[in-house]
């Protein structure tokens, strides 16, 4: 499967909003009174914050990893494209075959034996 850029960035935009957001609460409850006990040893909430932080940072990562290996595969299939287009010529599109006989003869098949062109139906005209 492959990610458009947009679906990229947003993953990319997702993961620096989690690093920003998780790491902007860590240093905002570490200065909070209620995560230091008397002794000045952390308490529950602050370690219960800190676990969730790793946690949603960790996803975050993952998130932005995925986001940035999409957005470098785009980019890839751009240039891929590119040069497959610039490289090649624009290719001559065959006229339209019609009958049997055209058939053969465009794709250089030789007739079956004992098979003329008077057996050819789709060479027939049909008279009235």
């Amino acid at each position: 499967m492959q990610l458009s850029r947009r679906a990229s960035w947003l993953l990319i935009a997702f993961a620096a909003w989690s690093w920003f957001i998780w790491v902007t609460l860590i240093k905002n409850i570490s200065a909070d009174s209620r995560s230091w006990s008397p002794t000045h040893a952390p308490t529950a909430f602050f370690g219960v914050h800190v676990v969730l932080a790793v946690i949603s940072i960790t996803f975050g990562s993952a998130i932005g990893w995925l986001g940035w290996r999409g957005l470098r595969a785009s980019k890839a299939a751009d240039v891929t494209a590119t040069e497959t287009t610039a490289a090649a010529p624009a290719a001559k599109t065959p006229a339209p075959v019609r009958g049997l006989r055209a058939h053969r003869a465009a794709h250089q098949v030789e007739p079956v034996r004992g098979e003329t062109d008077a057996t050819d139906a789709s060479d027939r005209q049909t008279v009235r």
